[in-house]
Parts: C-alpha cells; sequence; structure tokens
C-alpha cells in the first residue's frame, strides 16, 4: 500500500483502493454496530472514515519503556491480533467489553483513552 506510484488517475494505492473498500465496509456494517480499528496505520488509511455509517473506535496498544508508554511496533501488533482473539473468546459487543481485554498483561487506560480512542498499557 505504501508504494508511491500513480495508479490510472490516482495517486497512489489509497486513492485507488478508498472508495471501494470503504463502500464495502458499508455494505456489511449494521447501524449503531461497533466498528475497531485494529489495523494497522499503513492499511487502515484506505479508509475513508468519513463516508462509513458507523463512527470509528481507534485501539491503541502502549508499553513501558523507559520510563514512558511507548507504541512499540512489533508488540503493537501481537496486541492487535490478542484484541482479536479476546474479542471471539469473549463474545465482546460493546465498548464495555472491549475495555475487559487483559491478554499478556494488558490492561485499559481510563487516564489515556478518549471517546473514540482505547488505549491499553502494560
Amino acid at each position: 500500500m505504501g508504494t508511491k506510484m500513480p495508479v490510472g488517475k490516482h495517486k497512489n494505492l489509497y486513492q485507488y483502493w478508498s472508495k471501494t473498500v470503504t463502500k464495502a465496509l458499508n455494505e456489511e456494517l449494521q447501524e449503531e454496530e461497533l466498528f475497531l480499528n485494529l489495523a494497522s496505520s499503513e492499511y487502515f488509511k484506505v479508509i475513508d472514515t468519513k463516508s462509513l455509517k458507523v463512527p470509528v473506535t481507534h485501539i491503541e496498544f502502549k508499553d513501558l519503556n523507559k520510563g514512558e508508554y511507548k507504541i512499540i511496533g512489533i508488540f503493537a501488533k501481537l496486541a492487535r491480533g490478542l484484541m482479536t482473539r479476546y474479542i471471539l473468546d469473549t463474545n465482546a459487543k460493546t465498548l464495555d467489553d472491549i475495555k475487559g481485554f487483559n491478554y499478556e498483561g494488558y490492561g485499559f487506560s481510563e487516564s489515556m483513552s478518549k471517546e473514540n480512542h482505547l488505549v491499553f498499557i502494560r
């Protein structure tokens, strides 16, 4: 996706795929359905979130590193998979269900989170 090359009249692959992917998501989504962003930022950029019929809740995973909480790429990738497993294991359907995620030492951080941006730390 990050390859900088034009595709037809589009500047890049994000522009080329954006309408198609966003339309497909809208066809699958139901009104008021919970939509979590567990994708990498590289792939999530293809979605036109303003055109989605439901709001997006972004999930972020941070690890304590040298006294600060930081996103560490490899751990964040693993945590996104763990969150997916947690959702399937617990049949999570609400934000409160998601906030219960506790695999591999992660826990929900109320103070670092915002309405549509949940942060989990360890």
